[in-house]
């Protein structure tokens, strides 16, 4: 079943106008370096070592459907299969690694040990 030309043109239309409001660093490497910069001296973005503590289980990870397209081409971080975007460090992040705002998704937040980088 094709899709008519005017519901083809809306969806592009309303794609784009998610892109216009996508945040900077999805878009710009060096704003998104500098600020995963900031979460590794700051917050010890770093390597999770727990299953349950890590980016992709935090309430700041957005990995939203709008989120996403604005990721896509943006700077991902290598070797990340599912990367989203960090909503208190405010970049592209890797699901698997942890910083010290991590929040569980229910809001509250849970301390984490002090690991070793």
């Amino acid at each position: 079943m094709s899709v008519p030309y005017e519901q083809l043109v809306g969806q592009m239309r309303e794609e784009a106008r998610g892109l216009e409001e996508c945040p900077l660093p999805t878009q710009d490497e060096g704003t998104n370096e500098r600020n995963r910069q900031l979460a590794v001296s700051e917050a010890n973005y770093r390597e999770s070592k727990s299953e349950d503590q890590r980016c992709g289980t935090c309430s700041n990870f957005d990995q939203s459907a709008e989120m996403l397209m604005c990721i896509q081409g943006g700077p991902i971080e290598s070797g990340d299969d599912e990367p989203g975007y960090c909503r208190a460090w405010n970049f592209i992040c890797a699901s698997m690694q942890v910083c010290n705002s991590w929040q569980a998704r229910d809001g509250d937040a849970l301390p984490i040990e002090a690991e070793e980088i």
